[in-house]
């Protein structure tokens, strides 16, 4: 996702903008895992938040499958979906003022990503 910014951002919109691509980076190695659900995924989705110094950054829309639709199935806590290779994937961690995003597929060597800057 490329950002364009009209003024030099402050040290709290650097320091969220870092944690969103954190999350995001995490999510495509850690959280997407074949085998495993998209509730899974979310779930560890609210933990890198956490991590990252933002416990409640989460409550947003995430991400989820991705294909004909910008999201074919949104990851919530409840849903079972399992991750499979093959499948494509869209994740969006955002905060107030910040957001990464980017789509890939998950391969049997790993994910590819798709949308690169």
């Amino acid at each position: 996702m490329l950002l364009i910014l009209f003024e030099d951002p402050n040290s709290e919109t650097l320091r969220r903008q870092e944690a969103c691509e954190e999350i995001l980076r995490r999510m495509r190695q850690e959280a997407t895992r074949p085998g495993t659900t998209l509730g899974d995924a979310f779930a560890l989705c609210r933990t890198f938040y956490a991590e990252a110094g933002f416990p409640d950054g989460w409550r947003d829309h995430q991400g989820g499958t991705t294909g004909y639709a910008s999201r074919e199935i949104v990851a919530t806590p409840e849903t079972h979906q399992e991750i499979r290779e093959g499948h494509a994937f869209a994740w969006n961690p955002s905060l107030p003022n910040a957001k990464a995003e980017e789509t890939f597929g998950l391969l049997p060597q790993g994910p590819e990503i798709l949308t690169p800057v």
